[in-house]
């Protein structure tokens, strides 16, 4: 099995109580896989099923590529 790395986009968004999906505006799932980093969270959309790595102390979030997305390129 091969890998490669795909950039990673990075989105500012404002430190809120709800944080919207990047790709569709929806509000986003958090999670906190990490009790020991509060400020580190897991940002999934129900509606189009993107994934995003929060971190809330910068207020910056990731899009984390899409496992199906073959291209190497976003939406």
């Amino acid at each position: 099995m091969r890998s490669r790395l795909a950039p990673i986009d990075w989105i500012r968004y404002e430190c809120v109580d709800e944080m919207l999906c990047a790709r569709c505006q929806e509000v986003l799932d958090r999670h906190q896989p990490d009790e020991e980093q509060p400020d580190r969270l897991l940002g999934t959309c129900p509606h189009c099923s993107s994934w995003f790595l929060i971190d809330a102390a910068s207020c910056v979030m990731y899009l984390l590529p899409d496992i199906g997305d073959h291209s190497g390129k976003g939406d």
